[in-house]
């Protein structure tokens, strides 16, 4: 049969609302950001309030159809309309309750409880209509009929959610940044004005329009939460390497190197000069450190190890003894990763015997991706312990875990004991996040060196 204007309207409208909700979930599946518990309680929201309003666009289409068969997809679309629309009102009431939580102590867990066990309880009760038809029914003509006391119901438990949600985030207010106070707020505001006008609107479904609407600013509301976490990651990244190269200019190592060079000048001045270049060298990596902000080649990082250690072992002579097995340097790392991890070893390692000893770096690849250690047979420490503040746990440390994950997903472990040396390894896997999993320079494979 024909469509009247009113039922043309409401299909348009929720076919338009319901398809953008779903493409909008997708869209937020692609992010892939499954550790974000708002997240996947953004994508659920959008997935029920688009299924809910497509169901509810069948049963438009359908109404008034006598045809058994038709009948039979009228009462199916009624039901999952609302029960995808109580499903949506469970999530987003655990979406806001997550948010402002996360934000805010004060906040109860209330509201999250509220939305799920209405939505328990409306779906009870259509379970109920199903084999006792006291809420809704439906005529011999196929046309939907509703209860006085179900549209009390229905239309309650929503105004009463939106009015909790609201008075949650004015007592939250202050805990808010502008855009999301800005986002959440409107967005219930549209779908209580729609609730409002809904008296006036003459039958046609304003508050499955406030829905989309409300969706669309949640989704705004997301990627505007996305590109706020992006770019204090981004701001993280750059304090960490600025931190990483101070720590690495310390006043008692410049010292140290211009104590030796001195001393070299009327000794051997060749010798003298080549420890200008390498401190030249050591220096002029540092600075570039701090302009690289993605993964440089394992090849430069060890360039600027072997100028490091080079540097101390004119300081320590033959109490620091170097070690290297390096099987690649296909791959590539953050700038100043492996640097400190050598420098820990020297000046907590090896130069705290008597006797000196031996820091070994070795590379190689492995099945998951690529594998660097850092060996000394220094004193060791108990890694299960807390630890004091003695210079293992300082910024140099710190930030390379932070950077090797944030950066290219691997890991960073510590292995130690008393009286059995500290061995710190980074893990990179070949499907790391941004360029860390391989590069074009193989550089050297299978080489071995051995100084001191």
């Amino acid at each position: 049969m024909a469509l009247g204007t009113v039922s043309y309207i409401n299909v348009m409208l929720e076919t338009f609302g319901g398809v953008l909700s779903l493409v909008l979930a997708v869209c937020l599946l692609v992010v892939r950001r499954p550790e974000s518990r708002l997240h996947l309680l953004a994508v659920a929201a959008f997935a029920c309030g688009g299924c809910a309003q497509l169901a509810d666009a069948v049963a438009w289409l359908v109404e008034g159809n006598p045809d058994p068969v038709i009948g039979a997809v009228m009462r199916v679309a009624v039901f999952l309309s609302f029960a995808f629309d109580f499903a949506q009102l469970a999530v987003l009431a655990q979406y806001i309750a997550t948010y402002l939580m996360q934000r805010d102590r004060r906040v109860p867990p209330f509201m999250a409880w509220l939305g799920w066990g209405a939505a328990a309880v409306m779906m009870g009760l259509m379970v109920l209509n199903a084999f006792v038809p006291v809420f809704y029914t439906f005529d011999a003509s196929n046309v939907y009929l509703e209860g006085g006391l179900w549209a009390v119901l229905s239309e309650g438990v929503m105004v009463v959610f939106l009015a909790v949600g609201v008075a949650c985030i004015v007592r939250s207010r202050k805990s808010l940044e502008s855009y999301a106070l800005a986002v959440l707020s409107t967005s219930l505001g549209v779908m209580l004005a729609a609730y409002a006008a809904q008296l006036f609107a003459g039958g046609i479904m304003l508050t499955y329009l406030a829905v989309t609407l409300a969706t669309v600013l949640l989704y705004l509301g997301v990627q505007m939460e996305q590109a706020h976490a992006f770019q204090e990651q981004r701001l993280a990244l750059e304090r960490s390497r600025t931190d990483l190269m101070v720590s690495q200019i310390q006043p008692h190592f410049l010292y140290n190197v211009l104590t030796v060079i001195h001393d070299l000048v009327d000794v051997d001045a060749h010798e003298a000069q080549k420890a200008i270049r390498e401190f030249s060298a050591y220096l002029r990596a540092n600075m570039d450190a701090l302009a690289q902000a993605e993964p440089v080649p394992f090849a430069q990082e060890l360039d600027h190890v072997r100028t490091y250690v080079a540097l101390e072992q004119r300081r320590f002579g033959d109490r620091l003894r170097w070690n290297e097995d390096v099987r690649t340097t296909a791959f590539s790392v953050p700038a100043l990763t492996v640097q400190p991890l050598v420098e820990n070893a020297v000046r907590h390692g090896v130069t705290k015997l008597k006797g000196g000893g031996t820091v070994r770096l070795s590379a190689r690849a492995t099945p998951d991706g690529f594998e660097v250690s850092v060996a000394d047979d220094g004193p060791g420490f108990d890694a299960d312990a807390p630890q004091a503040d003695d210079g293992r746990s300082h910024v140099g440390l710190a930030s390379v875990r932070e950077r090797i994950d944030r950066m290219c997903g691997g890991t960073l472990d510590v292995r130690s004991a008393p009286g059995s040396g500290t061995t710190v390894t980074v893990r990179v896997p070949k499907d790391a996040r941004g360029p860390c999993g391989g590069s074009p320079a193989a550089g050297p494979v299978g080489s071995e060196r051995a100084d001191g």
